[in-house]
């Protein structure tokens, strides 16, 4: 049953493996499908492990799934976190209390982060389905928490509490 699903997924998946690579999967999972309704029937347990060896080009086509299946939400959420970070620019830039420092490490996160995403994403708009993708999700959310975690750190960093200043009254006698 476990093959007959995998067909069926596979079927789901075919624009996520080239032809190639499509034929010769249903090839083994044929090959498990008739071993296991043949010499299979009365195996030990780890015999049937070794069919796990067969899903390997599955496994890789359903990475691209995932990939693609995810990849529009993703994307969204850098583009999103990017215009925040370019939203609140001016501010984290005019704020006194946030260091040189800070503010030359916003600007050239923001910038790399932006260039990456514009190169990375006109590059996988290109790319094959059944190709693997140039980058990871968990890259891409990588680059998103780091532009989140650097921009929510600065709009929230603390101002320096001013004392009030207190006026000596003179004595009076």
């Amino acid at each position: 049953y476990m093959i007959t699903e995998l067909i069926l997924i596979l079927m789901r998946l075919a624009k996520y493996a080239d032809d190639q690579t499509r034929e010769q999967f249903l090839a083994q999972l044929n090959q498990v499908e008739d071993w296991l309704y043949n010499d299979g029937q009365n195996v030990s347990k780890e015999e049937y492990l070794k069919t796990e060896r067969f899903v390997g080009n599955g496994r890789e086509i359903d990475k691209r799934y995932r990939f693609h299946d995810s990849y529009p939400f993703r994307s969204s959420q850098i583009e999103e976190a990017l215009a925040f970070a370019v939203q609140h620019e001016s501010l984290i830039l005019s704020e006194g209390h946030i260091t040189d420092e800070e503010k030359k490490q916003f600007v050239e996160l923001v910038t790399s982060t932006s260039e990456w995403w514009n190169k990375s994403k006109e590059a996988q708009s290109k790319l094959e389905s059944y190709k693997d993708p140039l980058f990871t999700l968990d890259e891409l959310e990588n680059h998103r928490a780091n532009i989140h975690n650097l921009v929510h750190k600065l709009l929230n960093k603390p101002k320096p509490s001013v004392e009030p200043k207190h006026e000596e009254k003179p004595a009076q006698p």
